[in-house]
């Protein structure tokens, strides 16, 4: 795809429950891009994760699937150069080497396992070099990210700060939920969970200025769709829409009441996120009780967009 001024790069993300690949070209002069594909699939390479501490076969399989046929589509849309990162679900599990090598010896790529602080990094960046949020303060911006295996926040306090904890939708889940619906005592050691780790991990609480929140991740992009009563997933709908405390109370109450196969059929939830869904909520719920906000901004971007942008877009990386 390569001319003068633009080169087409692409950044595949394997995430904890999804993976996900975004196309861009980037004009080298002008230092902007513009979005030629930006997909995803749930494959829930972190299912079963907990206890085990192992990525189990069938998720190392589902996902090795998708990655194949993100290369596909790479070499059909004559990209460049290709970058794969990787989070919490390889940095945590004992046998990810074994997912890395089959990568590897088969596409001849490599996986770049991100630490928790650059993946908090690239979440902020995502957000800060977007047109939509360009007009926050940066004193006052902080983003959040809820993935399948970790959270993070991440804001300015003279630098950036960026705090991860080691709890995700999928994570929650599987360590948490054992029944369908899940029973009111399974919902009370997720909420205890959530707030014990929060206070030993430090947590921040405490800001001189009032913050606007910025949510990043598949949980808060389908409250939004739900919330927009879309049929099918519009991220230029969702993008920059606002929740409030209010709205996602009243959607952990539904959820709650559900079984997982109800849940499918609610409009705009993707099917395969029907299980983690209470779980990704409850997060979200907590974590705006606990920073003291009541309202969050979607943002429907993610780590994928802060990795293109730092490492294609060379001025990306001022704040």
């Amino acid at each position: 795809m390569s001319t003068v001024n633009y080169q087409r790069y692409a950044v595949i993300d394997i995430g904890t429950n999804s993976a996900i690949l975004l196309v861009c070209d980037v004009n080298h002069r002008t230092q902007e891009y513009d979005v030629v594909l930006d997909t995803a699939e749930i494959t829930r390479l972190g299912q079963g994760l907990h206890p085990t501490r192992c990525l189990q076969p069938s998720s190392i399989e589902r996902t090795f699937g998708v990655i194949r046929q993100y290369l596909r589509q790479t070499e059909n849309l004559d990209v460049d150069q290709t970058v794969i990162v990787g989070t919490n679900a390889l940095r945590v599990a004992e046998n990810a080497h074994r997912f890395i090598d089959l990568v590897q010896d088969e596409f001849e790529l490599g996986i770049e396992v991100i630490s928790a602080q650059t993946e908090a990094h690239f979440s902020y960046l995502s957000v800060k070099e977007d047109q939509t949020f360009r007009s926050f303060e940066t004193r006052k911006l902080m983003v959040i990210d809820i993935g399948g295996g970790s959270t993070e926040q991440v804001f300015y306090d003279d630098e950036l700060v960026c705090l991860s904890v080691p709890f995700g939708i999928v994570s929650l889940t599987d360590r948490f939920v054992k029944n369908d619906p899940p029973t009111d005592q399974e919902i009370r050691e997720i909420e205890t969970f959530i707030e014990e780790t929060l206070v030993n991990q430090g947590w921040r609480t405490k800001f001189q200025v009032p913050i606007v929140l910025v949510g990043i991740g598949g949980t808060i992009v389908n409250l939004a769709a739900i919330e927009s009563g879309l049929i099918e997933l519009d991220l230029s709908v969702v993008h920059g829409q606002v929740l409030d405390r209010r709205q996602i109370l009243n959607r952990i109450d539904l959820f709650r009441s559900l079984t997982v196969d109800t849940l499918r059929r609610v409009p705009g939830l993707e099917v395969k996120r029907a299980e983690v869904m209470l779980a990704g909520t409850l997060i979200l719920r907590s974590l705006m009780d606990y920073i003291g906000v009541d309202q969050i901004h979607v943002s429907t971007r993610g780590i994928r967009y802060g990795v293109m942008i730092d490492r294609f877009l060379a001025e990306g990386t001022d704040f």
